[in-house]
């Protein structure tokens, strides 16, 4: 296999950051004009990958893990776009911007476009206008768990964005949108969730999963009972509807007509040590942690109408305790990456034969919406 031709651009003092083999590494200083931007592009756009360094730390960075993914990508086919901020130490003194992408992917764009939108880093306004608007993509919204369970590819690290070939039939792309550990009930008192679906350019004919709650129930709900004197049948039937309320009276705001919009139910708390290095906030004995997922499920199941579904993969992934199979998780709080195939190939069932009836490459199909039950 021919080996990729990469290079590394850094707003930095230089020199190869990671080490990392690049053909080329070119130190910028900060492009300001987004025109400057584009001309730099247009400068070195003979480069099959090109891994975006933006920030004046670069050359501390050590042990840095997106080395790894890096030559994974390489050698791999279907990513087409990464990005992640990073911060370190524990404090976030140092942060550091990172973006891969492919040539085809930053070439070929109409620069009156991408003015219009003056927000975005050039890299992003390239790949939405010519990759994302003329194809159908379902969109992975959400805390961790979006990574673990609905990318092809092992999580990456702080707010990252991966765009790869869908694996749900109909679809030419997904896109995950890792926005941090937000929590369900900060999204339901959220004042701009809109700007979150806007700023990732979701459309009319795309679908949007949207996966939040664990850290809800494994960490909130059992101390927030406590605290207000309240049972927890209570909390998470208040919890599930303010969510589901606020992402219908979203969805409305922004009219976009039928696009579906699917509600991912809580997985399975794993049951763990919280003792030492690695551990995670947890309130409750896991019974009561396992009730709350569970009640929270059925709940979120029993709200989700019209064009907001419920997609659920606990049984798959539980044991007779309710718990998460330790083999299959991280070893953390998640599902592990390795055995993620069992949810792309139900959500790809599920979204063919629930929610699109109908779909085609050509971003021509409409969504047949089944009748819900009273």
């Amino acid at each position: 296999m021919k080996k990729k031709s990469i290079i590394c651009v850094t707003t930095g003092t230089g020199g190869d950051p990671m080490d990392l083999s690049c053909d080329r590494v070119v130190t910028t200083g900060h492009l300001n004009a987004l025109e400057e931007k584009i001309e730099f592009l247009r400068r070195y756009r003979n480069y099959d990958y090109y891994l975006w360094f933006d920030d004046e730390f670069v050359n501390y960075v050590d042990d840095f893990p997106i080395i790894d993914f890096f030559e994974t990508a390489e050698n791999r086919k279907g990513v087409h776009y990464l990005e992640f901020d990073f911060s370190w130490p524990a404090d976030g003194t140092r942060k550091l911007h990172i973006i891969l992408a492919t040539r085809e992917n930053l070439f070929s764009f109409d620069q009156s476009a991408a003015v219009k939108i003056q927000d975005f880093n050039v890299v992003n306004l390239v790949l939405h206008k010519n990759l994302c608007d003329k194809s159908r993509i379902v969109h992975f919204i959400g805390d961790s768990h979006t990574l673990n369970n609905f990318t092809q590819y092992e999580r990456i690290y702080r707010k990252c964005h991966i765009l790869f070939d869908s694996y749900v039939a109909g679809f030419d792309l997904c896109f995950t949108h890792w926005i941090g550990a937000r929590t369900m009930y900060s999204i339901s008192k959220c004042d701009d969730l809109e700007l979150f679906f806007q700023r990732f350019l979701l459309k009319e004919n795309d679908i949007c999963l949207l996966s939040f709650g664990e850290i809800d129930v494994r960490a909130h709900i059992m101390k927030q009972a406590a605290i207000q004197n309240k049972s927890v049948d209570e909390l998470v039937e208040i919890l599930a509807e303010t969510y589901i309320r606020k992402v219908e009276t979203t969805v409305r705001k922004l009219n976009y007509g039928d696009t579906p919009f699917i509600i991912s139910g809580v997985i399975p708390p794993i049951d763990r040590p919280v003792e030492g290095e690695g551990q995670i906030a947890t309130y409750g004995a896991i019974e009561e942690i396992v009730y709350a997922s569970k009640k929270l499920n059925l709940c979120l199941n029993d709200l989700c109408r019209k064009n907001v579904y419920y997609f659920d993969v606990y049984d798959e992934y539980s044991n007779d305790a309710g718990v998460l199979e330790f083999s299959k998780s991280d070893h953390f709080c998640h599902i592990s990456p390795g055995c993620s195939d069992v949810i792309h190939r139900k959500l790809d069932r599920f979204i063919n034969s629930n929610v699109c009836h109908s779909a085609d490459r050509s971003g021509s199909a409409t969504c047949s919406l089944p009748a819900r039950d009273s």
